[in-house]
């Protein structure tokens, strides 16, 4: 039972698949708008009133209390950030909500929109999701079978199983989920 409904993590539901790297040239350019702690999910409440493109992956995550009963919480994968995709006009939209402590201008676009595009992939198998903090370099894959076929990433060792990290670059942190050898093959640089 979750604690509270998931709400929306995206405005519009369909915006990592209507923005492709040919529409970078728009005057809307992604942005990282950082939060006051634990102000992400009412930022992205108030972008979504506002009508205002946002994306802030968002993971379940399910518990036993201690009484025993089970519990699911969503939470955010990257604490603190919502990336806005927008113009001047939307980021200080973003800024009047006085929740936004800084804005990170993100610099290389069509990087940044395929990473988030593949984070978005993988949370939507259902596999579990952990945040994987200052990633080092490892070996690069591409998955072959089941329904995150065609994802590259990383492969790295966490307790003795292989997990797939797909890095934000941006952010200098990934996602990680449980990968079996048999399902993918060396990407060559």
């Amino acid at each position: 039972m979750p604690i509270l409904e998931q709400e929306p993590c995206i405005f519009p539901p369909d915006l990592l698949e209507n923005v492709s790297s040919t529409d970078l040239q728009h005057p809307s350019v992604w942005m990282a708008l950082y939060t006051q702690p634990r102000s992400d999910k009412l930022l992205m409440r108030k972008l979504f009133q506002q009508e205002v493109h946002f994306y802030s992956p968002i993971i379940e995550k399910k518990s036993i209390s201690p009484n025993g009963r089970k519990r699911v919480s969503y939470l955010p994968l990257f604490p603190n950030y919502v990336f806005l995709f927008g113009d001047e006009h939307a980021r200080l939209e973003a800024l009047k909500t006085n929740l936004v402590v800084k804005v990170l201008d993100i610099v290389q676009q069509k990087e940044f929109l395929r990473d988030i595009q593949i984070i978005r992939k993988l949370i939507a198998t259902g596999s579990p999701v952990t945040l994987e903090a200052k990633l080092e370099p490892g070996q690069r894959v591409r998955i072959l079978k089941g329904s995150m076929a065609g994802t590259e990433g990383t492969i790295m060792e966490r307790r003795g199983k292989s997990v797939l990290v797909v890095a934000v670059n941006f952010l200098q942190q990934g996602a990680s989920v449980l990968v079996d050898d048999f399902v993918v093959e060396k990407v060559e640089a």
